[in-house]
């Protein structure tokens, strides 16, 4: 179950951040930064309050035309 969530856009990098705590004592950051039109790049991080990682994954979308 996930406690809080929420997100922010940042113009200025064009980057959307999400926070979330997917789990008790686990807090996740999920980053989506725009590179153009068609592609961004994301990335995932979950972990504890020590820094003990549960999940670390990133990618690049890219729009197919």
């Amino acid at each position: 179950m996930v406690e809080a969530s929420g997100g922010k856009w940042d113009p200025a990098s064009r980057t959307l951040t999400f926070t979330s705590r997917p789990q008790t004592g686990v807090a996740s950051v999920t980053r989506w930064r725009f590179l153009g039109d068609d592609s961004f790049e994301w990335n995932v991080q979950a972990k504890d309050a020590a820094g003990k990682v549960y999940l670390d994954i990133s990618g690049k979308l890219t729009r197919k035309k």
